[in-house]
């Protein structure tokens, strides 16, 4: 089911926060793959990301009653595992002798590659992993998870002013480092460079 109304999010998440099995399930059934792309996109690890979207959902079940409102189910559970994933690779990095997490296909390069443009999906996908941590993160909230600037500042505790201008220097150094080829196509495919 497809909540177009913050109504109808407001609804569900209230009958989760009163025990409904049946609007959880819904809750997760229609967040899942969003989280899961967002989830690899902080911490390049399927494996990790699958696991803190499943804390995440553990700990709203075990909290529901305790839990604030929203009419914007998708925004909340995006901040809640990006604090998640952001404690757990910060706990990574203070543990001696634990090496950090392998990096994975990129998110974007997977989309890309799924529309049968194998050569720009790999010109794409070495520029996208030359892009600092914070520029891959605001440009997947951005074009992918199409989030306004605004919520994306409040996800990220960035400055809307500072979210701007992080995705105009992540635009300008993707269009740097691709060839005038690739640009073209991405352009006519719909992808997000402008």
């Amino acid at each position: 089911m497809k909540l177009n109304s913050p109504q109808d999010q407001t609804d569900l998440w209230q009958a989760f926060k009163k025990g409904d099995k049946l609007a959880y399930e819904e809750i997760y059934r229609n967040n899942f793959f969003d989280l899961k792309h967002y989830g690899i996109s902080i911490c390049h690890n399927e494996a990790m990301a699958l696991d803190a979207i499943h804390t995440l959902f553990f700990d709203l079940w075990t909290r529901k009653a305790k839990l604030g409102e929203t009419d914007n189910i998708r925004f909340y559970l995006l901040k809640g595992l990006r604090r998640l994933i952001t404690r757990q690779l910060t706990r990574l990095r203070k543990m001696p002798d634990v090496p950090l997490p392998e990096v994975e296909i990129s998110h974007e390069a997977r989309i890309i590659e799924d529309q049968s443009r194998e050569e720009v999906s790999l010109e794409l996908k070495h520029a996208l992993l030359q892009l600092p941590p914070r520029q891959r993160e605001v440009i997947f909230l951005k074009f992918y998870e199409e989030l306004s600037y605004d919520e994306i500042a409040t996800i990220t505790s960035l400055k809307v002013r500072t979210v701007y201008n992080t995705v105009f220097q992540a635009l300008e150094s993707i269009r740097h480092l691709m060839s005038q080829g690739a640009k073209w196509v991405i352009l006519i495919i719909g992808i997000f460079l402008p």
